[in-house]
């Protein structure tokens, strides 16, 4: 059993843990508002600050703590979420021929 040596996504960050790892700069959210849609631009920003603080993208939204998405919700002026949609792509956005 091998374990995974990166680290992890704080499952119940503190107010702390907030303002420093999970808050846009001024120049982040302009780069976040390039996006286009509410997902995306949501997703966008945890993908930022994931990959600044912890060292790599998310793979899994679904493990995503509500308050990280709702401390970077209201940096971005969207309204409280439960959680953050999965990624959907289709076969021919993604050049990906069904069979």
């Amino acid at each position: 059993m091998t374990t995974d040596p990166r680290p992890r996504m704080p499952i119940d960050p503190t107010d702390e843990d907030l303002a420093r790892d999970w808050t846009l700069s001024e120049p982040d959210v302009a780069e976040v508002h390039r996006c286009r849609g509410d997902d995306h631009r949501q997703r966008f920003a945890l993908q930022l600050c994931a990959l600044r603080n912890l060292g790599y993208f998310i793979d899994d939204f679904a493990g995503v703590p509500v308050r990280i998405v709702n401390h970077l919700g209201r940096q971005l002026g969207m309204g409280p979420s439960l959680f953050v949609s999965a990624v959907s792509i289709s076969p021919r956005r993604s050049g990906v021929s069904s069979r």
